[in-house]
Protein backbone atom coordinates (compact mmCIF):
# COMPACT_ATOMS: atom_id res chain seq x y z
CA UNK A 1 0.00 0.00 0.00
CA UNK A 2 1.64 3.28 -1.12
CA UNK A 3 0.06 6.32 0.95
CA UNK A 4 1.66 9.57 1.18
CA UNK A 5 0.46 12.66 3.33
CA UNK A 6 0.09 15.83 0.94
CA UNK A 7 -1.52 18.40 4.20
CA UNK A 8 -4.05 18.03 6.71
CA UNK A 9 -6.64 15.35 6.23
CA UNK A 10 -5.27 15.03 2.64
CA UNK A 11 -3.26 11.92 1.22
CA UNK A 12 -1.73 11.29 -2.16
CA UNK A 13 -2.53 7.32 -3.24
CA UNK A 14 -0.28 5.35 -5.68
CA UNK A 15 -0.97 2.07 -7.19
CA UNK A 16 0.88 0.36 -9.94
CA UNK A 17 -1.61 -0.53 -12.52
CA UNK A 18 0.63 -2.81 -15.09
CA UNK A 19 4.26 -2.99 -16.77
CA UNK A 20 5.24 -1.86 -19.89
CA UNK A 21 7.08 -5.03 -21.85
CA UNK A 22 9.61 -3.04 -23.49
CA UNK A 23 10.95 -0.62 -20.83
CA UNK A 24 9.99 -2.94 -17.99
CA UNK A 25 8.90 0.48 -16.18
CA UNK A 26 5.58 0.58 -14.07
CA UNK A 27 2.78 2.34 -15.22
CA UNK A 28 1.34 4.07 -12.26
CA UNK A 29 -2.04 5.69 -10.78
CA UNK A 30 -2.40 8.90 -8.92
CA UNK A 31 -4.92 10.06 -7.06
CA UNK A 32 -5.63 12.68 -3.62
CA UNK A 33 -8.39 11.60 -1.40
CA UNK A 34 -9.63 14.17 1.36
CA UNK A 35 -10.46 12.79 4.91
CA UNK A 36 -8.94 10.35 7.47
CA UNK A 37 -6.03 8.07 6.79
CA UNK A 38 -8.30 4.85 7.67
CA UNK A 39 -10.63 6.67 4.95
CA UNK A 40 -7.81 7.22 2.55
CA UNK A 41 -6.51 3.29 3.08
CA UNK A 42 -9.93 1.97 2.55
CA UNK A 43 -10.03 4.20 -0.83
CA UNK A 44 -6.78 2.62 -1.82
CA UNK A 45 -7.91 -1.19 -0.86
CA UNK A 46 -11.35 -0.68 -3.34
CA UNK A 47 -9.11 1.05 -6.07
CA UNK A 48 -6.51 -2.02 -5.74
CA UNK A 49 -9.32 -5.10 -5.83
CA UNK A 50 -10.85 -3.25 -8.73
CA UNK A 51 -7.97 -3.06 -10.57
CA UNK A 52 -7.53 -6.57 -9.85
CA UNK A 53 -10.84 -7.47 -11.48
CA UNK A 54 -10.11 -5.38 -14.47
CA UNK A 55 -13.14 -3.29 -13.58
CA UNK A 56 -11.39 0.36 -12.21
CA UNK A 57 -11.97 3.47 -14.41
CA UNK A 58 -9.20 5.41 -15.25
CA UNK A 59 -9.32 8.93 -14.22
CA UNK A 60 -10.26 11.49 -16.99
CA UNK A 61 -9.61 15.38 -17.22
CA UNK A 62 -12.79 15.81 -18.66
CA UNK A 63 -15.25 18.09 -16.98
CA UNK A 64 -18.84 18.06 -16.37
CA UNK A 65 -19.82 20.78 -18.60
CA UNK A 66 -17.60 18.72 -21.32
CA UNK A 67 -19.31 15.91 -20.71
CA UNK A 68 -23.15 17.15 -20.62
CA UNK A 69 -22.43 18.30 -24.63
CA UNK A 70 -20.96 15.38 -25.61
CA UNK A 71 -24.48 13.75 -24.45
CA UNK A 72 -26.22 16.58 -25.40
CA UNK A 73 -25.03 15.98 -29.08
CA UNK A 74 -25.32 12.62 -29.00
CA UNK A 75 -28.93 13.21 -28.50
CA UNK A 76 -29.53 15.49 -31.09
CA UNK A 77 -30.74 12.20 -33.36
CA UNK A 78 -32.98 10.55 -30.95
CA UNK A 79 -35.15 12.98 -29.84
CA UNK A 80 -37.62 15.70 -31.53
CA UNK A 81 -35.82 18.80 -32.22
CA UNK A 82 -38.12 21.07 -29.69
CA UNK A 83 -37.35 18.73 -26.87
CA UNK A 84 -33.48 18.56 -27.70
CA UNK A 85 -33.62 23.07 -27.87
CA UNK A 86 -35.34 22.85 -24.33
CA UNK A 87 -32.69 20.46 -23.41
CA UNK A 88 -30.03 22.50 -24.42
CA UNK A 89 -31.46 25.68 -22.70
CA UNK A 90 -31.61 23.76 -19.65
CA UNK A 91 -28.22 22.57 -19.86
CA UNK A 92 -26.63 25.67 -21.19
CA UNK A 93 -28.65 27.90 -18.79
CA UNK A 94 -28.35 26.08 -15.54
CA UNK A 95 -26.44 23.42 -15.58
CA UNK A 96 -22.56 24.05 -17.50
CA UNK A 97 -22.79 26.61 -14.67
CA UNK A 98 -23.25 25.65 -11.76
CA UNK A 99 -21.18 22.50 -12.18
CA UNK A 100 -19.65 22.63 -15.62
CA UNK A 101 -15.90 23.15 -14.08
CA UNK A 102 -16.05 20.12 -11.99
CA UNK A 103 -14.40 17.27 -12.77
CA UNK A 104 -16.88 14.66 -13.70
CA UNK A 105 -15.18 12.05 -11.77
CA UNK A 106 -14.88 14.49 -8.94
CA UNK A 107 -19.09 15.17 -9.12
CA UNK A 108 -20.50 14.49 -5.51
CA UNK A 109 -24.05 14.47 -4.47
CA UNK A 110 -23.64 17.50 -1.92
CA UNK A 111 -22.77 19.46 -5.20
CA UNK A 112 -25.75 18.75 -6.83
CA UNK A 113 -27.76 19.21 -3.98
CA UNK A 114 -26.41 22.68 -3.46
CA UNK A 115 -26.44 23.08 -7.81
CA UNK A 116 -30.26 22.65 -6.82
CA UNK A 117 -30.80 24.96 -4.15
CA UNK A 118 -29.19 27.83 -5.94
CA UNK A 119 -31.29 27.27 -9.38
CA UNK A 120 -34.14 27.91 -6.83
CA UNK A 121 -32.81 31.32 -5.57
CA UNK A 122 -30.65 32.48 -8.29
CA UNK A 123 -31.67 34.69 -11.75
CA UNK A 124 -32.38 32.47 -14.47
CA UNK A 125 -29.63 31.69 -17.32
CA UNK A 126 -31.80 32.74 -20.27
CA UNK A 127 -32.50 36.17 -19.13
CA UNK A 128 -35.81 36.29 -17.32
CA UNK A 129 -37.32 37.52 -14.55
CA UNK A 130 -37.36 35.27 -11.79
CA UNK A 131 -35.64 31.78 -11.08
CA UNK A 132 -36.66 28.63 -12.26
CA UNK A 133 -39.73 27.09 -11.05
CA UNK A 134 -39.72 23.38 -9.15
CA UNK A 135 -40.62 21.64 -12.11
CA UNK A 136 -37.90 23.22 -14.48
CA UNK A 137 -35.06 22.26 -11.05
CA UNK A 138 -36.87 18.60 -11.39
CA UNK A 139 -36.08 18.96 -14.86
CA UNK A 140 -32.43 19.52 -14.75
CA UNK A 141 -31.86 16.93 -12.20
CA UNK A 142 -33.77 14.38 -14.89
CA UNK A 143 -31.38 15.41 -17.55
CA UNK A 144 -28.42 15.12 -15.50
CA UNK A 145 -28.86 12.03 -13.94
CA UNK A 146 -29.76 10.73 -17.67
CA UNK A 147 -26.16 12.00 -18.92
CA UNK A 148 -24.30 10.23 -15.82
CA UNK A 149 -26.43 7.20 -16.64
CA UNK A 150 -24.89 7.09 -20.10
CA UNK A 151 -21.05 7.92 -18.31
CA UNK A 152 -21.41 5.11 -16.09
CA UNK A 153 -22.66 2.53 -19.42
CA UNK A 154 -19.19 4.13 -21.02
CA UNK A 155 -17.51 3.42 -17.50
CA UNK A 156 -16.22 7.29 -17.45
CA UNK A 157 -17.31 7.08 -13.72
CA UNK A 158 -18.43 4.26 -11.42
CA UNK A 159 -21.63 5.42 -9.99
CA UNK A 160 -24.47 8.10 -10.34
CA UNK A 161 -24.50 10.78 -8.12
CA UNK A 162 -26.93 12.51 -8.94
CA UNK A 163 -30.00 9.60 -8.62
CA UNK A 164 -28.52 9.88 -4.53
CA UNK A 165 -30.26 13.67 -4.79
CA UNK A 166 -33.64 14.47 -3.47
CA UNK A 167 -35.24 16.19 -5.87
CA UNK A 168 -37.44 19.64 -4.96
CA UNK A 169 -41.12 19.40 -3.73
CA UNK A 170 -43.24 20.38 -6.89
CA UNK A 171 -45.04 24.00 -6.11
CA UNK A 172 -48.52 24.01 -7.07
CA UNK A 173 -49.50 24.87 -10.24
CA UNK A 174 -50.96 28.13 -10.38
CA UNK A 175 -53.59 28.06 -13.63
CA UNK A 176 -56.14 31.06 -14.98
CA UNK A 177 -58.75 30.49 -16.75
CA UNK A 178 -62.04 32.68 -18.04
CA UNK A 179 -65.49 32.85 -16.87
CA UNK A 180 -68.31 31.75 -19.05
CA UNK A 181 -68.80 35.31 -19.54
CA UNK A 182 -65.43 36.64 -20.03
CA UNK A 183 -65.20 33.91 -22.88
CA UNK A 184 -68.63 34.63 -24.16
CA UNK A 185 -67.50 38.40 -24.58
CA UNK A 186 -64.15 38.06 -26.30
CA UNK A 187 -65.20 35.36 -28.82
CA UNK A 188 -67.87 37.83 -29.66
CA UNK A 189 -65.37 41.28 -29.49
CA UNK A 190 -62.98 39.10 -32.15
CA UNK A 191 -65.30 37.17 -34.05
CA UNK A 192 -65.05 39.43 -37.17
CA UNK A 193 -61.16 39.86 -36.61
CA UNK A 194 -58.36 38.30 -38.90
CA UNK A 195 -57.50 35.86 -36.14
CA UNK A 196 -61.09 35.48 -34.76
CA UNK A 197 -61.51 31.90 -35.88
CA UNK A 198 -58.24 30.70 -34.05
CA UNK A 199 -59.36 32.07 -30.97
CA UNK A 200 -62.43 29.81 -31.05
CA UNK A 201 -61.31 27.18 -31.94
CA UNK A 202 -58.69 27.28 -28.99
CA UNK A 203 -61.60 27.73 -26.48
CA UNK A 204 -64.14 25.62 -28.63
CA UNK A 205 -61.64 22.20 -28.56
CA UNK A 206 -58.38 22.88 -26.01
CA UNK A 207 -56.02 22.79 -29.19
CA UNK A 208 -52.92 23.96 -28.19
CA UNK A 209 -50.83 26.54 -30.29
CA UNK A 210 -48.90 24.20 -32.49
CA UNK A 211 -51.35 21.71 -33.02
CA UNK A 212 -53.98 24.32 -34.06
CA UNK A 213 -51.43 25.86 -36.61
CA UNK A 214 -50.34 22.51 -38.02
CA UNK A 215 -54.15 21.87 -39.49
CA UNK A 216 -54.20 21.45 -42.88
CA UNK A 217 -57.97 21.57 -44.39
CA UNK A 218 -57.39 17.91 -44.93
CA UNK A 219 -57.84 17.60 -41.52
CA UNK A 220 -61.23 18.59 -41.39
CA UNK A 221 -64.23 15.97 -41.85
CA UNK A 222 -67.03 18.24 -42.80
CA UNK A 223 -69.48 15.88 -42.88
CA UNK A 224 -68.54 13.88 -39.55
CA UNK A 225 -68.33 17.46 -38.01
CA UNK A 226 -64.46 16.58 -36.21
CA UNK A 227 -60.90 17.72 -36.48
CA UNK A 228 -58.05 15.53 -36.37
CA UNK A 229 -54.87 16.68 -34.91
CA UNK A 230 -51.98 14.45 -37.26
CA UNK A 231 -48.96 17.14 -37.03
CA UNK A 232 -48.39 20.31 -34.54
CA UNK A 233 -45.63 23.20 -35.51
CA UNK A 234 -42.67 23.83 -33.25
CA UNK A 235 -41.40 27.29 -32.62
CA UNK A 236 -39.13 27.28 -35.85
CA UNK A 237 -42.41 26.91 -37.94
CA UNK A 238 -41.56 23.35 -38.68
CA UNK A 239 -44.59 20.44 -38.39
CA UNK A 240 -43.87 17.49 -36.77
CA UNK A 241 -45.84 14.95 -35.35
CA UNK A 242 -47.60 14.82 -32.48
CA UNK A 243 -45.41 14.61 -29.24
CA UNK A 244 -47.28 11.57 -28.08
CA UNK A 245 -49.97 8.71 -29.58
CA UNK A 246 -52.66 10.43 -27.10
CA UNK A 247 -51.82 13.85 -28.91
CA UNK A 248 -52.76 12.36 -32.22
CA UNK A 249 -56.02 12.71 -31.88
CA UNK A 250 -59.88 13.05 -33.73
CA UNK A 251 -61.96 16.20 -31.83
CA UNK A 252 -66.28 16.72 -32.36
CA UNK A 253 -66.62 20.45 -33.23
CA UNK A 254 -69.82 21.94 -32.13
CA UNK A 255 -72.02 23.55 -35.63
CA UNK A 256 -70.73 26.97 -34.90
CA UNK A 257 -66.92 26.84 -35.20
CA UNK A 258 -67.41 24.21 -38.50
CA UNK A 259 -69.76 26.73 -39.95
CA UNK A 260 -66.97 29.23 -39.75
CA UNK A 261 -64.53 27.31 -40.87
CA UNK A 262 -66.26 26.15 -43.63
CA UNK A 263 -66.61 30.13 -44.38
CA UNK A 264 -63.18 30.56 -44.33
CA UNK A 265 -62.18 27.37 -46.36
CA UNK A 266 -64.29 29.04 -49.16
CA UNK A 267 -62.71 32.75 -48.77
CA UNK A 268 -58.99 30.83 -49.20
CA UNK A 269 -59.67 28.24 -51.81
CA UNK A 270 -55.97 26.35 -53.27
CA UNK A 271 -54.98 26.82 -49.21
CA UNK A 272 -53.54 23.66 -47.72
CA UNK A 273 -53.28 25.14 -44.25
CA UNK A 274 -56.26 26.49 -42.19
CA UNK A 275 -54.42 29.34 -41.14
CA UNK A 276 -51.76 30.87 -43.19
CA UNK A 277 -50.05 33.91 -43.92
CA UNK A 278 -51.19 35.73 -47.30
CA UNK A 279 -49.08 34.26 -49.41
CA UNK A 280 -50.40 30.81 -47.78
CA UNK A 281 -47.38 29.67 -45.71
CA UNK A 282 -47.61 28.45 -42.21
CA UNK A 283 -48.21 31.46 -39.40
CA UNK A 284 -45.43 31.78 -36.83
CA UNK A 285 -46.48 31.17 -33.34
CA UNK A 286 -44.69 33.94 -32.10
CA UNK A 287 -46.58 36.15 -33.92
CA UNK A 288 -49.54 34.82 -33.47
CA UNK A 289 -49.17 35.15 -29.76
CA UNK A 290 -48.61 39.15 -30.38
CA UNK A 291 -51.86 39.81 -32.55
CA UNK A 292 -52.80 37.44 -29.68
CA UNK A 293 -52.57 39.71 -26.57
CA UNK A 294 -53.66 43.11 -28.85
CA UNK A 295 -57.11 41.04 -28.89
CA UNK A 296 -57.14 40.91 -25.43
CA UNK A 297 -56.30 44.53 -25.00
CA UNK A 298 -58.94 45.57 -27.56
CA UNK A 299 -61.93 42.84 -26.04
CA UNK A 300 -60.73 44.30 -22.33
CA UNK A 301 -60.85 40.67 -20.76
CA UNK A 302 -58.20 39.65 -18.06
CA UNK A 303 -55.07 38.71 -19.88
CA UNK A 304 -54.37 35.10 -19.43
CA UNK A 305 -51.81 32.96 -22.04
CA UNK A 306 -52.93 31.79 -24.99
CA UNK A 307 -52.17 28.37 -23.64
CA UNK A 308 -54.46 29.20 -20.86
CA UNK A 309 -57.07 29.08 -23.35
CA UNK A 310 -56.82 25.04 -23.55
CA UNK A 311 -57.41 25.57 -19.47
CA UNK A 312 -61.01 27.39 -20.18
CA UNK A 313 -61.81 24.64 -22.23
CA UNK A 314 -61.74 22.14 -19.91
CA UNK A 315 -63.00 24.23 -17.38
CA UNK A 316 -66.14 25.03 -18.87
CA UNK A 317 -66.51 21.40 -19.60
CA UNK A 318 -66.14 20.69 -16.48
CA UNK A 319 -68.55 23.19 -15.42
CA UNK A 320 -71.30 21.91 -17.46
CA UNK A 321 -70.76 18.67 -15.56
CA UNK A 322 -68.65 16.72 -18.71
CA UNK A 323 -66.65 13.45 -17.94
CA UNK A 324 -63.56 13.28 -17.36
CA UNK A 325 -62.84 10.35 -20.13
CA UNK A 326 -64.01 12.52 -22.62
CA UNK A 327 -62.25 16.27 -21.56
CA UNK A 328 -58.86 13.81 -21.27
CA UNK A 329 -59.64 12.43 -24.74
CA UNK A 330 -60.31 16.11 -26.36
CA UNK A 331 -57.06 17.23 -24.70
CA UNK A 332 -54.80 14.51 -25.34
CA UNK A 333 -54.06 13.28 -21.67
CA UNK A 334 -52.93 9.36 -21.71
CA UNK A 335 -54.33 9.80 -18.01
CA UNK A 336 -57.77 10.66 -17.04
CA UNK A 337 -55.70 10.93 -13.20
CA UNK A 338 -53.94 13.80 -14.98
CA UNK A 339 -56.65 15.32 -16.18
CA UNK A 340 -58.41 15.22 -12.81
CA UNK A 341 -55.05 16.75 -10.99
CA UNK A 342 -54.92 19.42 -13.26
CA UNK A 343 -58.38 20.44 -13.16
CA UNK A 344 -58.93 20.24 -9.41
CA UNK A 345 -60.25 24.23 -9.20
CA UNK A 346 -63.18 23.29 -12.03
CA UNK A 347 -63.95 19.72 -10.59
CA UNK A 348 -64.21 21.43 -7.22
CA UNK A 349 -66.84 24.04 -8.47
CA UNK A 350 -69.26 21.78 -10.34
CA UNK A 351 -68.81 19.89 -6.85
CA UNK A 352 -70.16 23.06 -5.38
CA UNK A 353 -73.05 23.57 -7.19
CA UNK A 354 -74.16 19.78 -7.40
CA UNK A 355 -73.89 20.33 -3.93
CA UNK A 356 -75.95 23.70 -3.85
CA UNK A 357 -78.67 21.99 -6.44
CA UNK A 358 -79.02 19.19 -3.99
CA UNK A 359 -79.76 21.29 -0.92
CA UNK A 360 -82.20 23.14 -2.50
CA UNK A 361 -83.94 19.61 -3.40
CA UNK A 362 -84.24 18.63 -0.09
CA UNK A 363 -85.54 22.19 1.34
CA UNK A 364 -87.89 22.02 -1.45
CA UNK A 365 -88.77 17.98 -0.87
CA UNK A 366 -88.90 18.98 3.14
CA UNK A 367 -91.85 21.20 2.36
CA UNK A 368 -93.98 18.86 1.19
CA UNK A 369 -96.51 17.11 3.44
CA UNK A 370 -98.30 14.60 0.99
CA UNK A 371 -95.04 12.10 2.13
CA UNK A 372 -95.51 9.91 5.14
CA UNK A 373 -92.35 9.87 7.44
CA UNK A 374 -90.42 6.32 7.72
CA UNK A 375 -91.95 4.26 10.85
CA UNK A 376 -89.52 3.58 13.64
CA UNK A 377 -89.22 -0.35 12.53
CA UNK A 378 -88.81 0.80 8.39
CA UNK A 379 -85.52 -1.31 7.54
CA UNK A 380 -82.69 1.06 6.29
CA UNK A 381 -80.20 -0.06 3.41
Amino acid sequence: MNIRRRGPNLWQCVWLVSKDPTSGRWKKRYETVEGTQAQAEAYWYKIRRELDRGTAIEPSEITVGEWLEQWLALRKEQIRPQTWERYRGLIRNHLIPTLGSTKLQDLRAPAVQAALARWRTTPRGDGKPGAISSRSVRYCLQLLQASLDQAVKWQLIDRNVAALVSPPRLDPISRSWWSPDEARHFLAATANTRWGLVWRLALMTGLRRGEILGLQWTDINWEARTLTVRRTMNRHNEAGPPKTIQGRRTVALDKETLDALRNAHEQTPGNTWVFSTRSGTPINGRNLSRAYYQAIIQSGVPSIRFHDLRHTHASLLLAEGENLRVIADRLGHSQVSFTAQTYTHAATEAQREKAEALAKRLRQNCGRTDQNPPSEDSGHS
